[in-house]
């Protein structure tokens, strides 16, 4: 399973993304 690290990288930095855009 490549590339999951890659998958969940990208789903938490969306996530960081949404919890900044919220705080902003």
């Amino acid at each position: 399973m490549k590339g999951n690290i890659l998958e969940i990288m990208a789903y938490i930095f969306t996530f960081t993304a949404i919890i900044l855009s919220s705080y902003m």
